[in-house]
């Protein structure tokens, strides 16, 4: 028989070439798979991110105006100890929601200096939420007046420099807390609301009825919290280097927090009841409302992108996702 005497150049170069062939057939299927996992990851990620954008400013819009047992201010002996300037409009209870439209490079109305310092996107609206928390803690006992602080149950967490409220349902107080400890083993909070303290805004004055009347153990305290949604640069750029847009938002005095990357647009429409029938009777821009106290429904719209670029163009992918949320304390 006749031995193997090895591969003529021609059988190399052809094997080669089919070699080629099958590696570049490798090769751009591999790119494919990577291609579409990239495109599926980026989408699953943008509608993650939605979700979690709607279900967070839901929260919020749901109980917008929300003041425990109170229905409203105006039907109580009601008292803002705070000391003034912005706080004025942070805390202010008698509005449960107010909205900026966005105009070109403003918007309408003109926003307070509490959010422009924020520095939001122009072009994307504004929405401003106040209301308490919803669990509230019981007073274990009595406030003597005048007094600059009260007992109350251990169930809400509360820390030093936070604005609460105090109600009994037939009157109300705000106050920020300058000193919190825990009394009787764990169970209960003193709660000191002094005046001329460093505390900022701090209160200017320490007892908070003016008339020498009192709280006792009808009354319960409830943390009170005002959330700003916007849209702004993200602190981080995505993986090829470009600015990325972010949902943020800032809760009451504290710093603001970035939510959500590749959040670019925000866009909100209000429905307002006109009849008080407790259904919205139209949808209008922030600037169109008549009464903001009337709203009872609000339509929000997100445009979510992929933060990075996953298309075949190199290009980012956007969706836009769209809800209505209905205020609880507000129509039917």
């Amino acid at each position: 028989m006749k031995k193997q005497q090895g591969f003529t150049v021609i059988e190399l170069m052809i094997a080669m070439l089919l070699g080629l062939f099958l590696m570049g057939g490798i090769i751009s299927i591999f790119n494919s798979n990577q291609q579409t996992f990239r495109m599926l990851n980026g989408l699953s990620t943008l509608q993650d991110n939605a979700r979690f954008a709607f279900d967070t400013i839901s929260e919020d819009v749901r109980m917008a105006g929300y003041m425990g047992c109170l229905s409203s201010i105006n039907d109580v002996n009601y008292l803002n100890t705070l000391n003034p300037s912005t706080s004025g409009y942070i805390f202010d209870l008698s509005t449960g929601l107010t909205g900026y439209e966005a105009s070109g490079s403003t918007w309408k109305p003109t926003p307070e200096s509490y959010v422009t310092d924020l520095n939001p996107q122009t072009g994307s609206d504004i929405l401003v939420i106040r209301r308490v928390e919803d669990n509230g803690a019981s007073l274990t006992q009595a406030m003597p007046f005048p007094s600059a602080d009260l007992k109350s149950e251990a169930t809400t967490p509360i820390a030093d420099g936070e604005v609460i409220l105090v109600s009994d349902c037939s009157k109300a107080t705000i106050f920020q807390v300058t000193n919190i400890t825990t009394i009787v083993d764990d169970t209960e909070y003193n709660v000191v609301h002094n005046s001329g303290t460093s505390e900022s805004p701090g209160n200017a004055q320490q007892e908070l009825t003016n008339d020498g009347s009192t709280y006792d153990e009808d009354a319960s305290v409830y943390k009170f919290r005002t959330a700003v949604y916007y849209i702004a640069p993200s602190a981080f750029p995505n993986n090829q280097g470009n600015t990325v847009l972010s949902l943020w938002r800032r809760e009451s005095l504290d710093a603001p927090e970035e939510l959500i990357r590749g959040v670019e647009n925000l866009s909100i429409l209000y429905g307002e009841d006109l009849d008080n029938s407790g259904v919205p009777n139209r949808y209008v821009a922030a600037s169109k409302v008549g009464d903001m106290n009337r709203v009872v429904a609000v339509n929000i719209s997100l445009s979510v992108n992929t933060v990075d670029e996953v298309s075949q163009d190199n290009n980012l992918i956007a969706r836009t996702f769209n809800t209505t949320i209905k205020i609880r304390n507000r129509g039917v």
